[in-house]
């Protein structure tokens, strides 16, 4: 069961539009968000000032940071290549955030994490591998971007924030599959979820900054995965498989996950087949 301070609520849009809803529901966070989680995070150490020299004109200051704040944040997805795309994604919006999956080494998820418990970066995006376990109690708001499948995984997730007597806020994206899933998830929790409205026009905005991110962070994903996953999950990427290895994909067996090419016949084998078919041209 969940705690009484959980705010929980869905938003239902259609699975083609998330990312642009997502970021603006980062940059413009639900009220219901307690006033002490919305702390600025800590600022980064800056180097020591130099002295300036009498003869020379000293540089102007950088002019002071006016990026929008936004609250400790946890982002949980069904999959580990979709984790990374996210973090790319919100990396590409100016929107710092650090991954943590089952594809990275262990001193790179506990880098991310350390990073996240310092508020060095306001958002971690990451699969179930997040969900337990973790005791970070200044977790303001939790974003379920696939709908979990079992409700024993909704609890966990909801889970990291509302922490220690503190208050949170739970956002469930509902597409138009998860309609069922929703259904059985507030049947075994005894919650109902209230729905969340965001300004569509407001929202759509930034579409296409949005979608542009998107691309981008697509591209560089498909060096973090490997070639068969990569044109599996994005479809841009097996133009790009062979571009980059200037091979003709003839198969694709999804079943292992393997890219099969037809290897170029060696000159042996050219020469057998000119022949035969030139035995067919005096035949016919």
């Amino acid at each position: 069961m969940t705690v009484s301070g959980l705010k929980q609520k869905y938003l239902f849009i259609p699975s083609q539009i998330r990312d642009p809803y997502l970021y603006h529901l980062l940059l413009n966070p639900p009220t219901e968000i307690d006033v002490a989680l919305r702390a600025q995070p800590k600022p980064k150490e800056k180097p020591q000032k130099k002295k300036y020299n009498k003869h020379k004109r000293p540089r102007s200051e950088s002019p002071e940071d006016t990026s929008p704040l936004i609250p400790s944040t946890i982002i949980f997805t069904q999959r580990c290549a979709t984790a990374h795309l996210l973090h790319l994604l919100l990396n590409s919006l100016e929107i710092e955030s650090v991954p943590l999956h089952s594809h990275l080494t262990q001193p790179q998820r506990l880098l991310s994490l350390a990073r996240f418990r310092n508020k060095e970066v306001p958002v971690l995006v990451t699969t179930d591998v997040g969900s337990r376990g973790l005791d970070i109690p200044e977790v303001a708001m939790v974003i379920n971007w696939d709908c979990p499948r079992r409700s024993d995984d909704y609890i966990h997730r909801v889970g990291r924030t509302a922490r220690a007597g503190r208050g949170g806020v739970a956002v469930t994206i509902v597409t138009e599959r998860d309609v069922e899933l929703v259904q059985v998830i507030e049947k075994d929790i005894g919650v109902e979820l209230v729905e969340m409205e965001l300004p569509e026009e407001t929202v759509l905005e930034k579409m296409n900054a949005v979608s542009l991110a998107r691309r981008m962070a697509t591209m560089v994903s498909c060096s973090f995965l490997s070639p068969a996953c990569a044109t599996i999950l994005y479809p841009c990427c097996f133009f790009l498989e062979s571009k980059l290895t200037g091979r003709k994909c003839t198969t694709l067996d999804s079943g292992r996950d393997k890219l099969q090419t037809k290897p170029r016949p060696s000159r042996e084998q050219r020469g057998m087949l000119r022949s035969k078919q030139d035995f067919v041209r005096r035949t016919i």
